[in-house]
């Protein structure tokens, strides 16, 4: 192999890798995001619905094609024997808009279930002002996993500092291999 092709066949595998690399990284951590997004149990706004939860605290998000609310919506949440489970607006609110699919959410509400059990839920948007504005697609999604917008960033995080390293690891050792080529063929001059 001559020293000019040598460099090009190196110098474009390594672009590869990084093109690859970097691709593959970004779309990952895009595709961590949507997962958290796309998550949890989700019900229709409107009728009563019954919905499967698990105990603890949970965090409620009102989710949109359309818009978000920031107040005039209704959570009401009753257990099998009809009693209400209060609900109370979280401290740090997490919103969030997946730009490439035009959805958003907003946590709107905590709850603290005392059991694993199924309860009935209904949510009602009191903000809706025109007959015509199609909401059907709106609903409210429970257990979202993880249950904080901050904690499916910080994954993203980790996925594209651990992409971006291994994609640059390989873009180096490349450039290592290349620099032996070019040894072994000046050597062999």
């Amino acid at each position: 192999m001559s020293r000019s092709t040598s460099i090009t066949t190196w110098n474009v595998l390594a672009l590869m890798v990084v093109l690859i690399g970097g691709g593959a990284t970004l779309l990952m951590a895009h595709q961590t995001v949507r997962d958290w997004a796309y998550s949890g149990i989700r019900i229709p706004v409107g009728d009563w619905y019954d919905v499967d939860l698990p105990a603890g605290d949970v965090l409620v998000y009102y989710e949109s094609a359309v818009s978000l609310p920031t107040a005039n919506v209704e959570l009401t949440l009753r257990d099998r024997r009809g009693q209400y489970i209060g609900s109370h607006h979280p401290d740090n609110a997490n919103e969030f808009k997946l730009i490439s699919a035009d959805w958003a959410g907003r946590s709107l509400w905590e709850l603290s279930i005392p059991e694993s059990d199924t309860y009935t839920a209904q949510a009602v948007n009191y903000n809706i002002s025109r007959e015509d504005e199609d909401r059907s697609g709106d609903s409210i999604v429970f257990a979202k996993q993880p249950t904080a917008l901050s904690d499916a960033m910080r994954r993203r995080n980790t996925t594209l500092a651990v992409g971006a390293a291994v994609t640059i690891v390989l873009a180096a050792a490349l450039y290592v291999v290349h620099g032996f080529s070019l040894r072994h063929d000046r050597s062999a001059e």
